[in-house]
């Protein structure tokens, strides 16, 4: 993975940071429009269109990855609750701040994760790196908007379940509050 200052325009405005990984795929923050330090998300991969990840994008990822791997793929969510249980609001979105926590992150995954979940980046769309990252900062997005957010708290739990509920796990996933 690699950072830099967020120069980039695109259609969304210009990120106050990228970071690109070595899989072709590319993700921006940019200033959110739901609390002082919100954080807004998107992502892209080569020429495709830039997204911005729903829920529901890491979960069906890591469902797919589940139906290959089922153990590993367990383990590997309990390392996604161990970054839910470490994971702090943001005190500042600047350009400082995310570099730092894209550091962290990275130093995360390349202690705990890399060598032994690489296996899991042959199955679904994402590579186990850009899925870390991605849920990292999701993660990160939820805990600085709302500090007593829970629904990925509940979707970790569901899929660290021995028998998994697909259909409750898509609809946590996919609830919007209403």
């Amino acid at each position: 993975m690699r950072t830099r200052i967020g120069r980039r325009t695109t259609v969304s405005g210009i990120a106050i940071i990228e970071l690109q990984f070595n899989n072709d795929y590319e993700m921006f923050i940019f200033q959110g429009r739901l609390s002082a330090f919100d954080i807004v998300i998107k992502y892209k991969s080569g020429f495709t269109r830039i997204r911005t990840p729903k829920h529901i994008h890491w979960v069906v990822d890591t469902l797919m990855k589940y139906q290959a791997e089922k153990t590993m793929t367990q383990q590997f969510i309990s390392e996604i609750q161990n970054l839910w249980n470490i994971i702090t609001p943001l005190a500042n979105n600047d350009y400082a701040a995310l570099n730092t926590f894209a550091h962290n992150i990275e130093h995360s995954f390349i202690s705990n994760i890399q060598n032994q979940f690489n296996i899991l980046s042959r199955y679904g769309e994402y590579n186990i790196e850009f899925i870390y990252f991605l849920i990292a900062f999701l993660i990160l997005q939820e805990k600085t908007n709302m500090p007593n957010a829970f629904m990925f708290s509940n979707i970790i739990n569901e899929l660290l379940k021995l028998n998994i509920d697909i259909f409750k796990i898509v609809s946590t996933a996919t609830h919007n509050g209403r």
